[in-house]
């Protein structure tokens, strides 16, 4: 990788950062609380998100990363050797040990964060701009209408020979940018339910966007992070649905979760069916689009019911 795109790529995910936190402590400073958790978050955020994300991707990749550099494995530094998602678990763990420092409340300040959490990952997706293939999703043809920015991205080779790929980046990073906007608006609520909201509409179609992507880890034909981002979906739903104390039996309390199973099968079958099977890429597409929508609603509706039993 070039070193001048790397450290791009670092120095708008460090501004990211920054401002992350500093919209998180403006949050906890309108709300009266401590505006000096936002500081320490900074701090241990930042290294439990760099070292998570390290971590988690050489236990992804136990085989490769390990099996080829041993120890070693846990000092590349490449760009393309960090897990998004393992990160992001570490600058929620960061947030929430921040909280207990000061004595505050760190489901209440999930949820303040959450919305600063989605910004960061949009800056992370935004980055991927500066790493060469990472983000990139497939080749487009020489005659496509869509070979400009910020629809796809351009390889220059010399010689006059170019080729354009799909940005998956761009698209990732405007979702990640539309959960940001939506929830900042919101008042934490203090119960952790705005922070399981985003990490699901986070989760949700990142499910989608991971198979457009030509680069990922994957186990085989699997995608890794379309598989940890699947039983995330299950583990918020469940949660949703069991705290959903009115409903009485399995299926009246549950029938959300079947949902989100049958979707993440259907999602599946359509990984099976990409270039697979005789049926339109496109309607492949349109019918896993369709799905991560109905999970989503899904969620939405499981989280109603559970506010409306409080």
């Amino acid at each position: 990788m070039n070193g001048i795109s790397v450290s791009t790529y670092g120095l708008v995910l460090i501004v990211t950062v920054l401002v992350a936190h500093l919209a998180y402590a403006l949050r906890l400073q309108a709300a009266g609380k401590k505006s000096v958790s936002a500081v320490i978050s900074l701090v241990l955020s930042s290294i439990l998100g760099f070292v998570f994300a390290k971590v988690g991707f050489v236990l992804m990749e136990f085989d490769k990363e390990f099996g080829t550099y041993g120890f070693e494995a846990f000092l590349r530094m490449r760009a393309d050797a960090f897990s998004v998602f393992f990160g992001g678990f570490g600058v929620l763990l960061g947030v929430a040990l921040s909280a207990r420092l000061v004595r505050l409340s760190p489901a209440w300040a999930l949820d303040a964060f959450a919305p600063c959490g989605a910004l960061i990952l949009c800056g992370v997706r935004i980055g991927e701009y500066f790493l060469e293939s990472i983000g990139h999703g497939a080749l487009l043809p020489d005659d496509s209408p869509f070979t400009f920015f910020p629809l796809s991205v351009m390889k220059d080779y010399g010689y006059d020979y170019v080729e354009y790929y799909w940005a998956v980046f761009v698209l990732e990073a405007l979702l990640a940018f539309i959960v940001c906007a939506v929830f900042l608006l919101k008042n934490p609520d203090g119960t952790g339910t705005t922070c399981e909201i985003v990490m699901y509409c986070l989760a949700a179609p990142q499910i989608f966007s991971e198979s457009l992507r030509a680069r990922c880890m994957k186990w085989g034909f699997v995608r890794v992070e379309q598989v940890l981002c699947g039983v995330l979906l299950l583990l918020l739903i469940e949660r949703s649905c069991r705290l959903c104390r009115r409903q009485t039996g399995f299926f009246a309390r549950f029938w959300p979760v079947l949902g989100v199973i049958l979707g993440i099968g259907i999602i599946v079958w359509c990984e099976f069916a990409l270039d697979k099977f005789a049926i339109s890429n496109t309607l492949v597409r349109i019918i896993m689009i369709a799905v991560v929508i109905l999970m989503m609603l899904l969620e939405f509706l499981a989280m109603a019911r559970r506010k409306a039993d409080t």
